[in-house]
Parts: C-alpha cells; sequence; structure tokens
C-alpha cells in the first residue's frame, strides 16, 4: 500500500513539472551572448576583419568597451581595482586596422600562448581615482596600457606609438615583466645567481661593501648590473630585473654582445633571462 501511495504522489509531481515547463518562456534570453564579438547581423567592413583577427590569433579585437566591459575585472582576486578608467577611441577602420596589425605583429605573435583573452586598442587611456568621494584625474601620466583577466588595453599615445621606434617594444617588456614577477624569486634563482653572492648587494651600501660612493654604470656592469642604481647603493632587484627583460625586447643577440663585451656576466646573464622569458612560452624574436 505503502508503494502505491508513493507512486501517485511522484506521478503528481511529475505532472505538476511537466505542467510548469509548458508555460515556460523558451525564447533566449542572450544573457550568455558574447560581448567581445561583432553582433552577428553586423557585416560592416569592421566586423568582418574583427572576425578574421579572432580566427588567426585566437584573441578577440576591441576599440571600445561596448558599455559592458569592465577591463579591471579580474576572475583570480576578490579586490577591485582603485581606478577608472576612460578612453579616447579611435574612430576610423583605416586607423584601427593600422594598429591592429601592429599589436598582432609586436605583441601577440612575440606572447604566442601567452596572448590574452582580448584586447582593446584605444587612441589614449585616462585613469582617473576616487577622492572623498569626488573622481580625479590620476595624478601621475597616463597609463599606456591596463592588463586585466579578460582584456589588455592598449593606448597609442595619440600617435606616438608610430614615431617611437621603442615604443612596442617597451610594452611588450613591460607585459612580461609583469609575468616574470608572478613566477616569484624562485624562477629567477639562476639569472640572481650569476651575481655572486647577489643578496649583500640588495643589503648592504657602497661603503660597506669597500666600494667608493658614487654613481658607476661601469662599476656597476663589471659586477653584472646594466647600470647602477645610486650614489650609495647598486641597483635594487625589481630594477635589475627589469633593465634586463627591457634590454631582451630591445636589444638582439648581436647588438648585446658589442655593446656589453666587455662585461662578461652581462652577456650571461641577458642570455639566461631570454632563456627563462623564452621557457614562458614567450617568442621573443618574434619569428
Amino acid at each position: 500500500m505503502k508503494k502505491i501511495y508513493l507512486f501517485l504522489i511522484m506521478l503528481c509531481m511529475g505532472a505538476a513539472f511537466t505542467a510548469c515547463s509548458s508555460d515556460e518562456d523558451t525564447t533566449p534570453s542572450y544573457a550568455d551572448s558574447n560581448k567581445f564579438e561583432p553582433a552577428a547581423d553586423d557585416n560592416s567592413e569592421l566586423a568582418n576583419y574583427q572576425r578574421d583577427f579572432y580566427k588567426n590569433t585566437g584573441t578577440y579585437l576591441l576599440f571600445d568597451d561596448r558599455g559592458v566591459l569592465d577591463v579591471t575585472y579580474n576572475m583570480f582576486s576578490t579586490s577591485t581595482s582603485s581606478y577608472t578608467y576612460t578612453y579616447d577611441y579611435i574612430e576610423d577602420f583605416s586607423s584601427q586596422k593600422k594598429a591592429a596589425e601592429k599589436v598582432k605583429e609586436s605583441i601577440l605573435k612575440r606572447l604566442g600562448v601567452n596572448s590574452p583573452f582580448s584586447i582593446m586598442i584605444v587612441d589614449k587611456i585616462h585613469a582617473w581615482t576616487y577622492n572623498d568621494g569626488v573622481l580625479e584625474a590620476k595624478p601621475k601620466k597616463d597609463p599606456t596600457y591596463y592588463l586585466g583577466s579578460q582584456c589588455y588595453v592598449f593606448s597609442l599615445e595619440q600617435g606616438k606609438a608610430f614615431s617611437d621606434p621603442s615604443f612596442f617594444d617597451n610594452l611588450i617588456a613591460q607585459i612580461v615583466l609583469t609575468k616574470v614577477n608572478a613566477k616569484g624569486d624562485v624562477f629567477l634563482k639562476d639569472f640572481f645567481g650569476l651575481i655572486e653572492d647577489y643578496d649583500k648587494y640588495q643589503y648592504y651600501d657602497k661603503e660597506e661593501l669597500d666600494f667608493p660612493v658614487g654613481y658607476d654604470d661601469d662599476l656597476a656592469r663589471s659586477l653584472g648590473f646594466l647600470r647602477d642604481g645610486s650614489k650609495w647603493y647598486f641597483r635594487m632587484k625589481e630594477y635589475d630585473v627589469s633593465d634586463y627583460i627591457t634590454a631582451v625586447f630591445t636589444y638582439t643577440d648581436v647588438e648585446f654582445k658589442e655593446e656589453f663585451s666587455a662585461y662578461p656576466i652581462c652577456i650571461a646573464r641577458y642570455a639566461k633571462m631570454k632563456e627563462l622569458i623564452e621557457s614562458l612560452g614567450v617568442n621573443v624574436d618574434g619569428e
């Protein structure tokens, strides 16, 4: 008897569920539509180029934030950015295409497997912060890039990107620096180890190390630093790493060896840093 009663209850519940389901609105909500790609019915020159760009690179291409994109969103962190960003957009297609091709060759091709989910290229990034509830311009220089987990934003600095030959080399160096720093000191152990007793140059001043006080690049390079830190101290670790990453992207191997031929430790550290960067899947030479 209990089994019959239980069966009737389940039968009624099933009928009720079926009735509710038949009344549901099955019209797609588009809540999960991809905001990073052009609308399906957009057949403009730009939209078609964006589709081809994604097919060739695996990275979505944007020229505006579409009113819904939060570039500061970080899916791996509960913290929020203290800055708000606004942009001057690139309006004409020929300039958009020129910028995208340059970023593809100079940045994405070298990043390889490290390429971001999407990129947004703008003419200018403006950073703002809240001061007692009032939005104010960030006091320092506006950024040339922002690296979010969903999107990397690149600024052309109102045309400077095309007039400065080192612009994109410096840009990718900063991107790779972020990735290297995220790996921590253990990743850089062999790089630091090429300077004997490296830590003493971090903790003691020149006088304590029996070196003359004063700014001396030649002395610094003889020890393995690309430049001196100050009159009193040698280059700090964070700047030492940044110097070499920048060198890897702004010198060819031949150029570096020629300029630093008198400093064998510098040449060894340059080669080690390049090796470490390439171990991350970055194609330094972009070939």
